[in-house]
């Protein structure tokens, strides 16, 4: 994983940040449903529209963000995979196999350029606190989705059960072809509320296991 600078990075405004030191995240070595190997910054991240949440399978029922975001992948219908891709980062590696989010995608008809992923939980804790930090949150809330732009290392957030319709708005905002017209059309709604999020739980152990 590379060590990055803690430098405070320049003030931006309300609901947008930026990644700590140069913007970028860890190159963590994650592991997809498909069971192939990546690094997540250079593979999945740079140069790319992305979407990242925390989840996991035994949570699915009590915070169903996995149902919300299918929504959202509909609504992307051919900009997913093209323009935009989406990540789903497990929080409980040791329950959540390969095998288990293999069919868990299957299940919700997961389409090609969302991936389900699988890291060290030293590594998912890296990657949410890089995010979080910048979110003003802690911990890993069920129904928060972060947006960014990998390589310039700006980012917003939305709810997973946001509209749709709002949510592909969002994301189209970064490609260099759209550009919004408003404040209001930039920040978008304020984030929700925190006890309104839900936590999946405890943030993962550095601690490797």
């Amino acid at each position: 994983m590379d060590s990055r600078s803690t430098r405070r990075t320049d003030e931006v405004p309300t609901g947008l940040y930026l990644t700590r030191g140069d913007g970028r995240l860890p190159n963590a070595l994650v592991e997809t449903h498909a069971g192939e190997a990546a690094e997540f910054y250079r593979e999945l991240i740079r140069d790319r529209i992305v979407t990242i949440n925390f989840m996991s399978l035994r949570n699915h029922a009590q915070y169903p963000a996995t149902t919300h975001l299918s929504r959202i992948a509909r609504a992307l219908a051919d900009e997913l995979s093209r323009d935009v891709f989406m990540y789903s980062i497990t929080t409980d590696p040791e329950h959540d196999t390969v095998d288990r989010l293999a069919a868990f995608a299957r299940e919700h008809e997961v389409p090609r350029g969302w991936l389900f992923l699988r890291a060290a939980p030293n590594d998912v804790a890296t990657i949410s606190h890089r995010l979080y930090r910048h979110a003003r949150r802690q911990g890993h809330p069920a129904r928060l989705v972060h947006y960014g732009q990998g390589s310039i290392g700006v980012w917003g957030a939305f709810a997973a059960d946001t509209r749709p319709g709002l949510a592909v708005e969002r994301l189209r905002w970064l490609s260099p072809s759209q550009a919004p017209t408003s404040a209001e059309d930039r920040y978008g709604e304020p984030f929700a509320d925190n006890r309104q999020l839900g936590d999946v739980g405890e943030p993962p152990q550095r601690e490797r296991v």
